[in-house]
């Protein structure tokens, strides 16, 4: 959730009466939508009010980003079988 009470416009003229304080701008609809593009988000609601912006993602497991996890796993745990291998063969040889 992304949310606040005031609104976006008036986030946004606070942000720029000081910067520091307020470093980013609260997204408008395309733009949130461009930065979730890549990502296991998606938006479920979106409410941009003159007194209240608040937005809603929902998190989602992407098959590719669980793919591309179990290959990883995969290759760590050969990775530290083979390494037990090594180590154990080495023992034995001691």
């Amino acid at each position: 959730m992304i949310s606040h009470p005031l609104g976006r416009a008036w986030h946004e003229r606070l942000r720029e009466g000081d910067a520091e304080i307020v470093p980013h701008a609260l997204p408008d609809r395309p733009t949130l939508e461009r930065l979730i593009t890549d990502l296991p988000l998606r938006l479920r609601s979106f409410q941009d009010d003159p007194d209240l912006y608040l937005t809603l993602l929902q998190a989602f497991a992407s098959p590719v980003n669980y793919l591309h996890l179990m290959t990883k796993m995969c290759c760590l745990v050969r990775m530290h079988v083979h390494c037990g291998k090594d180590a154990i063969d080495r023992e034995l040889v001691d």
